[in-house]
């Protein structure tokens, strides 16, 4: 920001300038006439009176002169402080305060936050119109400039203009300091200011309200969460319902008491961080298989808050307090769920004839029928899921819902990551359904998974250079592929080829927990891919003993699965 003396300060150092030339005058011609009084004659009466007047015009004209002068000193110190006040506003002040004169050039002064605002700086006398070019597009440009023409306009009325005002709430984008793209909402206000009935120039104050416009879409996409909830309940399966809150319930009591654990230093409250993050994934696959996308949501921050606690360098107790606020939120939609839930279907006795499985195979296939197609169609795709001999109800109980959980992991992979786009697969001569089968096999000593798909393969070209970017490989395109290398990336927390995360894919830890989850039961995975063909994850667990079996049967009713 550049600093100028005002105008009315050089106009004032002028005046004193005179006045002192003045009193010295005086001063000078009051000496001169005194002198001159003291030898003229006693006789020369009329000389004499002369004399007399003309030394008290003199120091009427000195004392005139030093009024002058005082009045001239308490005006410029006034000025002074008038200029301090005003740049102390101008650098303290929240927003971004300016002048464009009728040419849209910004004045010499303006307030230090404009700078951070716009991301520029100098901006001293630089054309308006010319600054916002880089941050809007170049149709909103020609509306603006229109806008701008009319402020100078006095046949245009100043409310109309406020009423009209392209640049009120106005999203901008621009480069910062690290390369990095920055987004912004920003508001401008424009007032006019008159002299002699025309307009000379126009006061601009811009805001960045992006935090309080977040907010807002933050308050209406949560009551819209909220209305998904309700129809998600009263469209979801009876026993999927009871099923997902009380296993939910289970994971966020084991969440409060990993939190509640006292530790004193970063490396233990480190540790604390791998647990969560499994237990709230966990959570989060389950509540998206029923549409349950307020917990998604809240899932989401607490994953994303979980990642930026791994990144720092020191940890204290009370940096984790912000996840015991989300905590209480999935608390209550928990027990939202449970009211609503209860409301809306009958209560039916549990008697000791009652199933074992709260929600049956058949159920659960029929759930994943119409999970895929609105996946499907939430990523413009047309899919076929085709299960063969894949029934789970063989399968000891402790195995059930950890197997089940891993194979829609698999399938969501195979949807959002394998499958073309219709569009795509026509340029390979493909059917514009793409295919994903899931087969269940008891091969006597273990139980073998299969989930294949008929899409695009795995792009090893893509997995290097994103494993590059990690820093766990180097990009070097001469060199061939190590395609064992890569599928072992393929399994790592944090690793996807996905551009950009959304609800059902791209945070990089599906996978991961996959592999967690098979090596949790002793099992294996294996990969065979084709390019442009199919990908096929084949997971081997092996059966427990009959003893070992039971053993844990039990266990499952009274302790949470991990």
């Amino acid at each position: 920001m550049q600093r100028k003396n005002p105008h009315e300060m050089l106009h004032s150092l002028k005046q004193q300038r005179a006045a002192l030339a003045i009193s010295v005058f005086t001063v000078v011609t009051v000496l001169l006439l005194i002198n001159n009084y003291q030898h003229l004659p006693t006789a020369n009466q009329s000389g004499r009176y002369a004399q007399l007047l003309g030394i008290a015009l003199a120091l009427f004209v000195g004392v005139i002169a030093y009024f002058n002068i005082t009045w001239s000193k308490r005006k410029q110190a006034q000025l002074i402080d008038t200029q301090q006040q005003t740049h102390t506003i101008l650098n303290t002040v929240g927003s971004g305060l300016f002048l464009i004169n009728q040419d849209l050039k910004i004045s010499k002064e303006y307030s230090k936050q404009l700078e951070t605002i716009l991301g520029q700086h100098h901006l001293a006398e630089q054309n308006l119109l010319q600054i916002l070019s880089q941050l809007v597009t170049e149709h909103e440009l020609m509306v603006i400039q229109g806008f701008l023409k009319q402020l100078f306009d006095v046949k245009v009325n100043e409310r109309l203009l406020q009423e009209l005002n392209p640049l009120n709430q106005i999203d901008v984008h621009f480069m910062g300091t690290h390369g990095k793209r920055i987004n912004r909402c920003l508001d401008f206000q424009f007032t006019r200011i008159h002299e002699h009935k025309n307009i000379v120039s126009v006061l601009v104050n811009v805001s960045d309200i992006t935090r309080s416009v977040q907010q807002q879409q933050q308050t209406i996409f949560r009551s819209d969460l909220q209305a998904n909830l309700l129809l998600a309940i009263m469209h979801a399966n009876h026993d999927a319902v009871l099923h997902f809150n009380k296993q939910s319930k289970l994971q966020l009591e084991t969440i409060h008491e990993i939190l509640a654990q006292e530790g004193g230093s970063t490396k233990s409250h480190k540790l604390k961080i791998e647990p969560l993050t499994q237990y709230i994934h966990q959570l989060r696959h389950s509540a998206n298989q029923l549409n349950l996308q307020i917990l998604v949501y809240l899932s989401d921050e607490f994953e994303q808050h979980l990642l930026e606690l791994k990144q720092q360098n020191y940890l204290t107790h009370d940096d984790f307090l912000a996840l015991d606020i989300t905590l209480d939120q999935m608390d209550h939609v928990l027990q939202t769920i449970s009211q609503v839930h209860a409301h809306l279907q009958p209560i039916k006795p549990v008697t000791e004839a009652s199933p074992v499985h709260l929600t049956s195979p058949e159920t659960t296939l029929q759930r994943w029928q119409n999970d895929v197609q609105q996946l499907a169609k939430r990523h413009q795709k047309c899919i076929h899921l085709i299960c063969t001999n894949a029934s789970f109800q063989n399968l000891p109980l402790h195995l059930v819902d950890k197997i089940q959980e891993l194979t829609w992991h698999l399938i969501n992979n195979a949807v959002v990551h394998g499958i073309e786009p219709a569009e795509e697969r026509e340029t390979k001569a493909k059917t514009e359904h793409g295919q994903v089968t899931v087969s269940l096999l008891d091969m006597g000593s273990e139980y073998r998974l299969s989930v294949e798909d008929d899409g695009r393969g795995l792009d090893f070209e893509a997995m290097r250079a994103q494993a590059a970017e990690l820093g766990w490989c180097q990009n070097n395109t001469d060199l061939p592929i190590n395609q064992t290398q890569m599928l072992r990336f393929l399994f790592q927390a944090e690793f996807t080829t996905l551009n950009q995360m959304n609800s059902d894919a791209g945070d990089g830890m599906g996978l991961y927990w996959v592999q967690t989850w098979i090596e949790e039961m002793g099992g294996r995975i294996d990969v065979v891919t084709q390019p442009h063909q199919f990908t096929r994850f084949i997971i081997s667990i092996p059966k427990p003993s009959p003893g070992q079996a039971q053993l844990t049967d039990h266990e499952e009713h009274t302790h949470t699965p991990t």
